[in-house]
Order: C-alpha cells, then sequence, then structure tokens
C-alpha cells in the first residue's frame, strides 16, 4: 500500500476512527479540496473536515450491515468554499475511509 500522500493525485483521502470519530491520517492534499490541511485535521473529530453534509451519509453508512459497509456510500458534498465534491465513504478495519474529488463540469 502507498501512503496516503500519494494515493488519489485527483483527489483526497481521509481515514477516520469509527469508534471514536478521529482523523487518523489524511493527504497531504487535503487542503486543495476540503480548505484545511494535515495540520488541521489529523487527531480532530470529523466536523474538522468542513463537510456538514457528511454526517447523514456517516448515519446511512454505518446503520448499515457490517457487511455492506465495505462497499459504502457515494454523495455529492459541499465544503466551505462551495465547489461540490464526488464523495465516497465506506469502513475498512475499524477505519471510516473518505474519497473526495472535484466534480466533472459539464
Amino acid at each position: 500500500m502507498r501512503p496516503p500522500q500519494l494515493i488519489l493525485p485527483q483527489g483526497a483521502l481521509a481515514a477516520i476512527d469509527a469508534a471514536t470519530g478521529v482523523i487518523t491520517a489524511c493527504s497531504a492534499n487535503t487542503a486543495l479540496f476540503l480548505g484545511h490541511g494535515p495540520g488541521d485535521l489529523l487527531g480532530n473529530g470529523i466536523d474538522a473536515l468542513g463537510l456538514p453534509g457528511l454526517w447523514p451519509v456517516l448515519d446511512d453508512l454505518l446503520a448499515a450491515a457490517e457487511e455492506e459497509r465495505a462497499h459504502g456510500r457515494c454523495a455529492v458534498l459541499i465544503p466551505g468554499d462551495g465547489a461540490p465534491l464526488a464523495a465516497r465513504v465506506h469502513e475498512h478495519a475499524g477505519q471510516i475511509i473518505l474519497e473526495v474529488e472535484r466534480l466533472a463540469e459539464t
């Protein structure tokens, strides 16, 4: 597995401890997509991501049967800067994995 900062050059990634809600890892480019860099995110709770629409997606994911959580949920989320992001959230080994990238312009 590659280090998180190299995984998703076209987007950003964050790993969140499912039990505590604390951000445990993130890609180095989170500021480009979320407006908050790793120093602002690591060790903080989900709200530090600046994605208020993430809570309903997480609630839906965590309410699913365990075997369904790996398949995840997709949503469009809007960070503080207002530029919509395509998001995928899934759970793996006790971590909630959030992947975001900019929506393609049409």
